[in-house]
């Protein structure tokens, strides 16, 4: 399972202290990305801040999930998860000297960011409200551009460790892969805050106005 092998113990912390512990998949909502001050901080906050931003309606998603409701928008948001998790990896990655590693995560970013559009694309079809769709579709349209980019920065990146760079060459190369990288996560919260939106609206129209769901205001 890639969730389960990208939960690196390096980057996150688990704050399920039950010995009694569900399996991974259950307790996404009790993991955190550790400060890392040796990472690159814009990538790393923006990852932070990613998961911070889709566990915020992990309640209302563990109730409908438990009604067997939204299971597609509860599976996007554990994708979404997974992603931050492998963004903050990268961001201490493009610091250090692991050309394979860094390759290796951007590919892992790549098949997550695949994921999340499949589960997206879900969500809009069954979605008939044309406004809430359009917004989901058009984040949804930004992810395969980005994803691929990062994973040629991410090459370029690997290759150029260790050659004797100016400080201008560095940078510039950096700061590419950072709003690459952060273009690809906004996105990506986009999808998600969209595609709970778009759930409340189909889930409101199989069920009426008893749905519980709480209304995202958006990014």
């Amino acid at each position: 399972d890639a969730f389960d092998s990208e939960l690196d113990p390096n980057f996150l912390q688990n704050n399920n202290n039950n010995n009694d512990a569900k399996p991974r998949e259950t307790r996404i909502e009790s993991i955190n990305i550790l400060d890392d001050e040796e990472a690159n901080q814009e990538i790393h906050l923006e990852a932070k801040n990613l998961l911070d931003q889709v566990k915020e309606n992990d309640k209302a998603r563990a109730v409908a999930v438990k009604n067997e409701l939204n299971l597609a928008s509860s599976d996007l948001a554990a994708v979404a998860k997974r992603m931050a998790v492998l963004m903050a990896k990268m961001a201490s990655l493009v610091n250090g000297l692991d050309k394979t590693e860094l390759i290796a995560c951007a590919k892992q970013i790549a098949k997550e960011s695949s994921q999340i559009i499949v589960l997206g694309n879900k969500i809009c079809d069954e979605c008939k409200d044309k406004r809430l769709a359009f917004g989901l579709k058009r984040y949804l349209d930004g992810i395969p551009t980005f994803s691929t980019q990062l994973k040629i920065l991410s090459t370029i990146k690997a290759t150029t460790m260790g050659q004797d760079l100016s400080e201008e060459e560095i940078h510039a190369g950096m700061e590419t892969l950072v709003v690459n990288a952060q273009n690809l996560m906004g996105s990506v919260l986009g999808v998600v805050q969209s595609a709970d939106a778009a759930t409340i609206f189909i889930e409101s129209k199989k069920k009426g106005p008893s749905n519980k769901w709480r209304r995202f205001s958006g990014r």
